[in-house]
């Protein structure tokens, strides 16, 4: 009886794993559609990053920039924004390294002053 309680364990233990393991990859990314053009969003977000992320790099090609965050500047986000057409725009937002369980506060922030910022300017 010992032995078969034994295998029921890692059984159990081995399924749980698979399933955290599974269910991981939805937690590295979120987005957002935004009811702004393309150029606005875009305008918007690197002042954003550059605001409240001062170390954000800005890739040559238009739609995509990354930032880093965190105490020791460990997180790093990448922002791809996708013209969606009749002036709307998708934002994702992609968790590109995770040292601390708490990385998606920034994630979360850049996303929520993105909205205020887009809010502000079509006052």
């Amino acid at each position: 009886m010992g032995l078969a309680k034994f295998r029921l364990r890692v059984l159990a233990s081995i399924t749980v794993t698979v399933l955290f393991a599974a269910a991981a990859p939805a937690e590295d990314r979120k987005s957002r559609v935004f009811d702004a053009r393309f150029d606005q969003v875009w305008t918007a977000g690197v002042e954003v990053a550059r605001e409240a992320f001062p170390r954000a790099a800005f890739p040559n090609r238009q739609g995509t920039l990354r930032f880093r965050t965190g105490p020791f500047r460990g997180q790093g986000f990448e922002v791809t924004l996708l013209d969606l057409g009749g002036g709307k725009t998708r934002v994702e937002l992609e968790l590109r390294k995770r040292h601390s369980r708490h990385a998606w506060r920034d994630g979360n922030r850049y996303l929520t002053l993105l909205g205020e910022k887009l809010a502000a300017g079509q006052r």
